[in-house]
């Protein structure tokens, strides 16, 4: 009896480790912030990024407006861009964007189906900008959008 409480315990954990391993690596997907190459920006910090992306901010550091695009309610990416982001769930996130359409103070970023979407409006306007899963930025370029931004679990800012 205690031999296979053993067993049933020991798959337990291993299917809890491999589940929570299984998770960790989806997370661990680097995301891309980017603009079009003509917008002038190289860079932006972490805290410039939230701020376009919350409704802080409603232009560059360079004074060119900002037209932020974000993907639908339940995008796994954007989960991934917003709980990394700022540190907070999704859930709290959308709660946010709740209260401020409530009060008219702000409207949330235009929401987009998907990144080859976000890549091409990006590559048509110098105002616009996005997250995308990791991307070669050498390809984004040949389409006229430039990566301004790294978000990985390391990292801060780049």
């Amino acid at each position: 009896m205690r031999t296979a409480f053993k067993a049933v315990l020991i798959m337990v954990c291993l299917f809890g480790v491999t589940h929570v391993v299984a998770q960790q690596e989806e997370v661990l997907v680097p995301i891309q912030v980017i603009v079009n190459i003509d917008s002038g920006l190289i860079r932006l910090n972490r805290h410039q990024v939230m701020s376009l992306f919350l409704g802080r901010a409603r232009s560059f550091p360079n004074g060119l407006n900002a037209k932020p695009l974000d993907y639908r309610m339940g995008s796994e990416l954007r989960k991934i861009f917003f709980e990394w982001l700022t540190g907070k769930s999704i859930s709290d996130i959308d709660a946010y964007w709740a209260r401020l359409r409530y009060s008219g103070r702000t409207s949330p970023p235009r929401v987009i189906e998907d990144p080859e979407m976000s890549i091409g409006i990006v590559s048509q306007n110098n105002n616009a900008i996005a997250y995308i899963r990791q991307q070669d930025p050498t390809e984004l370029a040949k389409l006229g959008v430039v990566v301004v931004h790294v978000i990985t679990k390391n990292t801060e800012s780049m």
